[in-house]
């Protein structure tokens, strides 16, 4: 029978740490040399420090290659659900067309004690493997050193620490769903044409309400300024019906101070963006939503 484990995973950090390396180089004089700045960079590292190679130059150009090699790896767990692991980690430098040049440097003894991933019901603890956690380490520390070389031949045009985008985040759905609700976020407002119907819609439905305001309050304004000729009231009146169709438009009133009414508001509703140069114009949109 499984026993299935209702904790969380406790050795995510452990998964989650990333050693750290520095890749520069120097020339002095005909020869280059290959700094290589390497920290171990984890909290479960007893045996933590930062090392300093110099190396020849030579290992840069077309010929050479570097490799990652985790020795000596051993792996004990105890009763108390941490696992105490020791490693040898070399780098290895190979010459592709005389192997008798190769080189191998040990550059750290690691001695970690990392948890168990958690602690099932029965009281056992679910330890990582011995072989998963050395692929682990060994993806670790190559991650680390191919960004290193990639800052190296590249300054300026790599970001981030190596584990950023090793093989178990781009792997990580729920790292992906983080950073896309994080793009989300931060993304900016587009235009209002790419919004949905609706809202395009009821941005039409405001332009013409404050169209109505805008007519109702030259309509008073021409209201009070002809208030005492009774005559010209009459002939609003008229006029509104004749246009009633379209007031703005269908008014062929002769009062000056409708002329320069009507004037007013066709000039600020096409302002705003409206037409009212025929009848049914954007006015209606509001009778119809």
């Amino acid at each position: 029978m499984n026993v299935e484990s209702t904790q969380e995973n406790f050795a995510a950090a452990w998964i989650a740490s990333a050693p750290l390396y520095t890749l520069s180089k120097t020339v002095e004089g005909e020869s280059t040399i290959l700094s290589v700045i390497f920290d171990s960079n984890m909290d479960f590292d007893e045996n933590r420090d930062s090392v300093h190679l110099s190396l020849d130059g030579i290992y840069l150009k077309p010929g050479w290659s570097f490799k990652q090699e985790v020795d000596n790896f051993s792996q004990e767990n105890s009763d108390d659900g941490m696992s105490h692991i020791t490693a040898d980690y070399y780098l290895n430098i190979q010459n592709l067309d005389n192997p008798s040049a190769n080189k191998r440097y040990l550059v750290h003894t690691f001695d970690l004690w990392v948890p168990a991933k958690n602690k099932l019901p029965d009281d056992s603890f679910d330890f990582m493997t011995e072989k998963e956690n050395k692929k682990l380490l060994e993806s670790k520390l190559q991650e680390a050193f191919t960004h290193g070389m990639a800052i190296l031949r590249n300054p300026g045009h790599v970001t981030g620490q190596g584990a950023e985008n090793s093989v178990r985040n781009r792997h990580n759905p729920f790292q992906k769903q983080e950073q896309a609700i994080s793009d989300a976020s931060a993304a900016p407002v587009t235009h209002v044409a790419k919004q949905d119907k609706g809202t395009i819609e009821l941005t039409k439905k405001n332009l013409s309400i404050a169209a109505i305001a805008v007519v109702a309050a030259i309509g008073l304004t021409y209201a009070f300024a002809s208030g005492g000729n009774g005559e010209a009231k009459d002939n609003a009146q008229g006029q509104n019906l004749q246009a009633q169709n379209n007031p703005l438009i269908g008014s062929n009133t002769n009062d000056p101070g409708a002329v320069a009414a009507l004037d007013l508001t066709k000039q600020t509703l096409e302002g705003m963006g409206l037409d009212v140069s025929k009848t049914g114009s954007d006015l209606g949109c509001l009778t119809s939503n």
